[in-house]
């Protein structure tokens, strides 16, 4: 399977701008997997050396509670960089799994000759910044979402986030990334 160099180029511009010098050498370090619906690109506690950009698809970050029970962190459409190694690695491990909602197409990089790439190259540096601004920008967003709002507030702010995303997965990962019972969810989804 050939690497699409436009649709790199396209995800890339989602964060800033790089040079056709330095997109080739993202380029060079990156290959293009598919995978079915319900993999696990990474399972919690489990190392993980790589950096995914999600070109198609739809995939989403998730933790197991005590009582086993999925709670969704974070949804993503392609085209879209997935969660920074370094956001979601902790001593080599990772903090959480990320599945595969949908076949998807994601573009894989060595996490550690990417970094290096970015100490090399000031551009890609920035590029990797944003990033992770964004990332965080997400995180803090939905946090104060959850922490402010009811549940009429957070399933608009869902859906506002998310279009269209309702209606292709199961409604208890919504349900869960928004801190509710799928009883709650099902009783909004009704009224709202």
């Amino acid at each position: 399977m050939s690497l699409n160099l436009s649709l790199l180029q396209s995800i890339i511009k989602i964060y800033g701008e790089v040079s056709s010098a330095n997109l080739k050498k993202i380029t060079d370090l990156a290959s293009l997997v598919q995978l079915e619906k319900g993999t696990l690109i990474c399972k919690e506690g489990s190392s993980n050396n790589k950096e995914y950009f999600l070109t198609a698809g739809i995939c989403r970050s998730f933790i197991l509670s005590e009582k086993g029970e999925e709670i969704s962190l974070g949804f993503y459409i392609g085209p879209v960089v997935l969660p920074p190694q370094t956001s979601r690695v902790k001593f080599e491990k990772s903090l959480y799994q990320m599945e595969c909602l949908s076949g998807v197409e994601i573009l894989e990089l060595p996490a550690d000759q990417f970094l290096n790439l970015m100490v090399e190259e000031e551009e890609i540096r920035n590029w990797g910044n944003a990033v992770l601004h964004q990332e965080l920008s997400e995180k803090v967003e939905k946090e104060l979402i959850l922490a402010s709002c009811g549940g009429k507030e957070k399933l608009q702010w869902f859906r506002s986030k998310y279009p269209l995303l309702e209606q292709q997965i199961p409604h208890g990962m919504i349900a869960s990334f928004l801190g509710m019972t799928n009883i709650s969810l099902s009783r909004l989804r009704g009224g709202v």
